[in-house]
C-alpha cells in the first residue's frame, strides 16, 4: 500500500508542514528520482508519484544557477508539467509550496523564485509563449498556486502567476479569493494561521463550504 510522505495533521483537510524527519526523507527520494530521470528524464517515481520536477522542487542543489538550468533542461524534455503525484500537487504547486525548506529562510529572493516559475510556465519567457502547463490546477485541497503563493506571502510568485493567466478569483469553497488574502509578513502574528488552506472544520466555522 503506498502512503504519502507528507507531515500529518490532526485536521483531515488541513496541509501540514513537514517536520526535519519527514522532510529530510523527501529530500533523499527527491535526489533518488533526480539520478533515475539523468537517465529517464520522464521517470516517475511509483511509491510518491513524483518526476523530476516534483523532485527538483525539494532540492538545492550546490552551484549557483544549476537548479535553474535543470529546470530549462527538463521542461525541455517535455516533462509532464501538469502530473499530480500522490498527494495531487503538480511541479508548479511543490515549487510554491515546498521552499524554502527546513522551516529555514535561504538565498533564494523572490526573484529567484519567480525565475524557477518563468522556467515552467513560459517556454519562452520575452515572447510570452507559455508552456503546456495548466496554472490554475488544484490540489487535493482544492488549492492552487496562486494560493499559496499569496498566504506565503510572495509577491513575486504572485505576479508571475497572475501573468501566466491564473485566476485570480480562485476559490477554495467559498472562502475568500486567492488575490484578497492579504500578503502577509512573517512577522505578522497570523503568518502561522495562513500557512495552509483551513480544515474542513475551519471552513465552516468562517462561512467557507
Amino acid at each position: 500500500m503506498t502512503r504519502s510522505t507528507k507531515g500529518r495533521s490532526n485536521n483531515p483537510g488541513l496541509k501540514n508542514e513537514p517536520d526535519f524527519a519527514t522532510t529530510q526523507e523527501r529530500q533523499e527520494k527527491a535526489w533518488k528520482i533526480l539520478g533515475h530521470a539523468s537517465a529517464e528524464p520522464s521517470y516517475v517515481d511509483p511509491e510518491t508519484g513524483d518526476n523530476v520536477l516534483h523532485a527538483l522542487a525539494r532540492l538545492k542543489l550546490p552551484e549557483k544557477g544549476s537548479l535553474l538550468s535543470q529546470i530549462q533542461e527538463y521542461v525541455l524534455k517535455d516533462i509532464d508539467l501538469n502530473l499530480h503525484n500522490r498527494d495531487r500537487d503538480c511541479p508548479l504547486a511543490a515549487f510554491i509550496s515546498e521552499r524554502p525548506f527546513l522551516g529555514k529562510e535561504n538565498d533564494e529572493t523572490g526573484a529567484t523564485m519567480s525565475k524557477y516559475l518563468d522556467a515552467l510556465l513560459w517556454k519562452d519567457v520575452r515572447r510570452r509563449v507559455p508552456n503546456r502547463i495548466n496554472v490554475n490546477m488544484r490540489n487535493r485541497e482544492g488549492a492552487t498556486a496562486l494560493y499559496y503563493a499569496a498566504i506565503r506571502a510572495r509577491p513575486d510568485s504572485v505576479r508571475s502567476l497572475i501573468e501566466a493567466g491564473a485566476n485570480v478569483n480562485a476559490r477554495l469553497g467559498r472562502c475568500t479569493p486567492a488575490l484578497q488574502i492579504p500578503l502577509l509578513t512573517k512577522d505578522d502574528s497570523r503568518w502561522a494561521q495562513n500557512q495552509h488552506p483551513p480544515s474542513n472544520d475551519q471552513r465552516q466555522g468562517s462561512g467557507c463550504s
